[in-house]
């Protein structure tokens, strides 16, 4: 039996390198975005990183998406933790609490 599916909003493949702020102190480690979607993301990073975690994050959204290049900064919490022991890498599930589309520079 399948798990229930929970996304909320359409994901799409976003392939992007990030740097991932955890909580407040500001301390960034480097993750690369799987997908995206309205409601959360998928990405993978070096280090585990705790579950409810909260994490901050912009991507860069391409114009097949919203019509232009558009910057979203994101706020959410981790939700999940896979690990591949193949690769050394952590697949982190992000689901969104806050965004905001950022001004053009």
């Amino acid at each position: 039996m399948h798990d229930r599916e929970r996304r909320q909003g359409f994901r799409f493949t976003l392939r992007q390198n990030i740097p991932l702020p955890l909580g407040s102190e500001g301390h960034a480690v480097p993750a690369l975005m799987k997908d995206f979607s309205s409601g959360g993301a998928f990405l993978y990073c070096d280090q585990s990183i705790r579950r409810e975690e909260r994490v901050g994050l912009i991507v860069e959204l391409p114009p097949e998406v919203t019509g232009t290049s558009r910057r979203v900064w994101c706020l959410g919490k981790v939700l999940r933790i896979e690990e591949d022991s193949a690769s050394g890498k952590f697949g982190i599930a992000i689901g969104f609490q806050r965004s905001q589309v950022l001004a053009d520079a």
